[in-house]
């Protein structure tokens, strides 16, 4: 994968970035536009926008980038864009990724959270920026190359590497833009001399559409940042990126906001933008309470006048927040192959209301500490290993310990040697599991040859069913369970104790089962 990209000359000259792993030759055929038409089917795009052959021009293997000249310019009807670039040394607030994993058509993946400057693997220097999990998507073999995204649409890394698959929620490692920008004097080794032919001096560059505007004022509502998926407390601090599309210079704006239908809240935007360029609004902090929450924004009314391109004026943000949280926190050892290492939790009813995972591949592994932000009631911590073989033993020796709110010990490994562990519990009032009793229900026949029934003899309401080997590894997971007697057929599991646990609203009990 690769992108176009501008240069302070604004002239359209077709640079082409990508990954010095990738190789690029000088007979290499570079196709534009092969995008599904809609995100909701998956269709294999047109493979007849190419252009044949290049010039190389620069390429270095530390932060693994590579440029090349195209033999000649996009025609008008590709509809290219030059992107914009950063070589700003501090770390973006959120990236994006625009790719081809496996070969497959274009993708976007996205990270919310705030890139970490790091190392290749166990390579020396700073070289990298560091996607620890993308909040939606991956990337894949076919994705190297690809442009990483600031939170202000401009490209500030290439893919070099990573273990991020559609299997797990591990990490990416782009080279840096700004290494890659001038670390080495020599031409062939930066990009400086290709990209500021000006020698300007610019930090930063917007993107350059050759094809123009077609609008006189075109205020584009670009981006809603600053409010998370899952937002920890009661308060979100938005802000509104915008752009100017059109061919005259932006200086007045108007700016609405609201949430969940409360009504629209103004702002009187003002500035000098010219076409392309950006800008950042932050909104007052808002309270939110606990619950679904929608975030609408729009804008109207550009220089004073009718924008004269409504298709692009307003975003929306779904999400949720926990107005009165209660964290947890995970102590976390990785062997020497962290990015294999990735954790999730689920609520009471199966989904997944927090994770994380995909850390440094290292020499002794990484040690972790993370609070996670929960609230009163029953959970399920799961552990994941990519590769299989946990962090036990042959590469190091990992572990994790996972502490309530009051600082106790609720869950723990110091062997985990497969492919993921399960460990129920609960928090706040809910960790109080004498509420519900022993008795609260019973298993028969037990033991059994693996087809049993359980039978809730003073409760019939919602529960969520874990069952474990002797080990602690999770062979059946049933979740919304309702009913007061349920049928479970374990099938030719091998003869052995098994562990079964059951979790509700009045809190969770743990009973063993004998199959032989």
């Amino acid at each position: 994968s690769g992108a176009l990209v501008n240069n302070t000359l604004q002239d359209g000259k077709p640079y082409v970035l990508t990954a010095n792993h990738c190789t690029p030759a000088t007979n290499n055929i570079f196709m534009f536009n092969y995008q599904s038409p809609s995100c909701s089917t998956n269709i294999d795009g047109p493979t007849t926008q190419t252009i044949s052959g290049c010039t190389i021009r620069a390429n270095d293997g530390p932060s693994d980038f590579f440029l090349v000249e195209l033999s000649s310019i996009p025609p008008a009807n590709y509809n290219v864009f030059y992107a914009g670039w950063s070589n700003d040394t501090i770390a973006p607030t959120k990236g994006t990724g625009i790719h081809f994993p496996a070969g497959d058509v274009k993708k976007i993946s996205h990270d919310i959270d705030p890139l970490v400057e790091s190392t290749y693997y166990t390579s020396p220097g700073l070289n990298h920026w560091r996607v620890n999990d993308w909040n939606s998507g991956t990337t894949e073999g076919g994705s190297s190359g690809s442009p990483l995204f600031d939170q202000n649409h401009r490209i500030v890394g290439q893919l070099h590497g990573g273990d991020a698959a559609c299997s797990n929620d591990a990490f990416d490692l782009y080279g840096k833009f700004a290494y890659s920008w001038q670390t080495d004097p020599t031409p062939s080794k930066q990009l400086k001399f290709w990209l500021d032919p000006t020698n300007s001096g610019v930090t930063v560059l917007n993107g350059y559409d050759p094809n123009g505007s077609n609008f006189t004022t075109d205020a584009v509502l670009l981006d809603i940042s600053g409010i998370e998926t899952f937002v920890c407390g009661d308060s979100i601090f938005p802000k509104i990126t915008i752009r100017n599309h059109g061919t005259t210079n932006l200086i007045a704006l108007d700016i609405f906001y609201e949430i969940d239908g409360t009504g629209f809240t103004q702002i009187n935007w003002a500035g000098n933008l010219p076409s392309y360029a950006i800008d950042e609004i932050v909104v007052p902090s808002l309270y939110v309470a606990s619950g679904a929450h929608i975030f609408k924004s729009y804008c109207s009314n550009p220089n004073g006048t009718t924008d004269n391109n409504l298709l692009n004026d307003s975003s929306t943000v779904n999400f949720n927040s926990n107005a009165q949280p209660i964290f947890a926190t995970l102590n976390l050892i990785t062997d020497d192959y962290g990015g294999e290492t990735s954790w999730l939790v689920r609520d009471f009813f199966g989904n997944i209301v927090l994770q994380g995972g995909g850390y440094s591949s290292i020499n002794g592994g990484e040690t972790i500490s993370e609070n996670l932000c929960l609230y009163d009631s029953c959970f399920t911590f799961v552990l994941k290993d990519a590769y299989g073989d946990g962090y036990c033993c042959s590469f190091g020796s990992g572990q994790f310990q996972l502490l309530n709110n009051w600082g106790d010990t609720i869950a723990e490994n110091y062997t985990f040697n497969g492919d993921s562990l399960t460990f129920p519990f609960c928090l706040g009032t809910s960790s109080n599991i004498n509420e519900l009793s022993e008795s609260s229900f019973s298993i028969y026949p037990n033991p059994s040859t693996g087809k049993f029934n359980i039978d809730f003899s003073e409760f019939s309401s919602q529960k969520t069913i874990h069952i474990y080997d002797g080990i602690g590894k999770l062979i059946y997971y049933s979740a919304n369970t309702s009913g007061k007697n349920v049928q479970i057929d374990l099938g030719n599991t091998p003869k052995g104790l098994y562990f079964i646990s059951i979790i509700s609203e009045r809190g969770n009990v743990v009973k063993k089962v004998l199959i032989n």
